[in-house]
């Protein structure tokens, strides 16, 4: 990164699964009934708030003792929309810096994307786009998952770009879905490709 004077200014760049954070509403486009307060998880406001603090407060660790300050940019997993994006910066672990956030709706079946968390007065974002990925099961049904986002910008004055992709699970087997990780490795590389 830029140096100012002759003082290095270190910067975390960071990726943290935060693994279902679902708010506790239900979205009729989505498969998001495991988490609703008449669901069996039980997925109440006051558990969904303390998921929001304790995420909030994971995140303002992140790279401190490296870098005595919160992280720069970091790529979330397991997003269910903007909402709880503002709700985990809002929270009273992260509120006092300037996050904002890059998320777009996915066409994932259970209704969870990727996004970009990132402070404002460190990172300028200068554009943002999603890549869809195209699979079909071996009986040539579509399998809708999460899209792999693109955001750049700015850091310290430096352009770079940041991309955020979670790949499809190996919840059934890794034989078995290896070749979903290979198509989405396969977006990557063209990504890469269309930067370069």
């Amino acid at each position: 990164m830029n140096t100012s004077g002759s003082e290095k200014k270190l910067q975390t760049i960071a990726f943290y699964n935060i693994e279902n954070l679902f708010d506790i509403y239900n979205d009729e486009h989505t498969n998001d009934n495991d988490f609703l307060p008449t669901s069996k998880k039980k997925w109440t406001k006051n558990r969904y708030d303390r998921k929001i603090y304790k995420l909030a407060s994971v995140i303002s660790k992140i790279g401190f003792e490296i870098s005595n300050k919160t992280p720069t940019i970091v790529g979330l997993a397991e997003v269910e929309n903007d909402s709880v994006l503002r709700d985990l910066i809002q929270n009273e672990e992260l509120s006092t810096y300037n996050y904002s956030f890059v998320h777009y709706d996915s066409t994932d079946e259970r209704g969870i994307d990727v996004a970009l968390l990132y402070n404002k007065d460190e990172f300028k974002v200068e554009s943002s786009e999603t890549f869809t990925i195209y699979i079909e099961t071996p009986e040539g049904v579509r399998d809708f998952i999460r899209d792999i986002l693109l955001v750049s910008g700015f850091l310290d004055g430096d352009p770079i770009h940041v991309i955020v992709n979670h790949w499809p699970s190996r919840r059934d087997g890794d034989e078995v879905t290896s070749y979903k990780r290979i198509i989405a490795a396969k977006k990557v590389l063209e990504i890469i490709s269309k930067l370069k």
